[in-house]
């Protein structure tokens, strides 16, 4: 099976940019033709994906200002956000044992909250879009 996509004209959010999948999936979409909203924690490793239709917002994916301020950057620059991908990750290997209650919560801080803080902030953007394209019946969320 060979599926082509064009991602022309399309503006694609990705959280986790700088590394792993993340990188990945904004180089590969960069590739299709879109624009991509790189967001991630590690400013030296966004530094080194500057190509067209790349935009870089260090952002902690646990601070929730952060993420509306990176998100609401997107829009002013870009006029839409298409899709997402919310890849930001953190995992310390790290005995269970000895692993502090700092340590946990920063986990649940990334791994967690940081997608609820996306999809908090991405689904009336989304949404907005559905509602262009004629999916206004679509259930709430």
């Amino acid at each position: 099976m060979n599926v082509s996509y064009d991602f022309s004209g399309r503006t694609v959010l990705v959280a986790g940019a700088a590394s792993g999948i993340g990188r990945a999936l904004s180089t590969e979409c960069m590739d299709l033709g879109a624009t991509v909203s790189a967001i991630d924690i590690d400013a030296e490793a966004l530094g080194t994906m500057q190509r067209d239709r790349c935009l870089t917002h260090v952002a902690d994916v646990a601070d929730s200002g952060a993420v509306r301020r990176a998100v609401d950057d997107t829009l002013a620059r870009t006029g839409r956000i298409d899709a997402a991908v919310l890849s930001s990750a953190i995992q310390k290997r790290t005995p269970i044992e000895t692993l502090s209650d700092d340590e946990w919560q920063r986990h649940l801080d990334v791994n967690l909250c940081g997608v609820f803080y996306y999809l908090r902030e991405l689904f009336p953007v989304l949404r907005r879009n559905w509602v262009r394209c004629g999916l206004s019946n679509l259930p709430k969320i």
